[in-house]
Parts: structure tokens; C-alpha cells; sequence
């Protein structure tokens, strides 16, 4: 019968995904930090050059 050999795939794969679970879950807390990042200041748009930026994209 075919397709046998994709199900059998299939079924490795999801076996494989099952094993892998518990190891993501321990490394899930080595993701790092963010406390100590410094936030950049973005300068803020005018009304004037939100204007000019809409007439340039029409």
C-alpha cells in the first residue's frame, strides 16, 4: 500500500520532537537578560516631516 513510508516518517518525527521537548525546557533559562540594556532615544517626527514623508509615499 503506498504512502507507508511517509507515515513512518511522519511517526519519527514526531517521536523525535517528543524527545527534544524536555531538553528545551532545561535550556529555556539561558536565555539571557535584559535588565541591564540601555534603551536608545529616538527623536520624535514633526508634523511637517510626517507631511513630507506622506506625499513622498503617495
Amino acid at each position: 500500500m503506498g504512502g507507508e513510508g511517509s507515515m513512518m516518517n511522519a511517526n519519527v518525527s514526531l517521536k523525535n520532537n517528543r524527545g527534544m521537548l524536555s531538553k528545551r525546557k532545561e535550556r529555556s533559562h539561558l536565555g539571557g537578560s535584559y535588565s541591564n540594556l540601555e534603551l536608545k532615544d529616538f527623536p520624535v517626527a514633526t508634523e511637517a516631516q510626517l507631511e513630507k514623508i506622506r506625499q513622498r509615499i503617495q
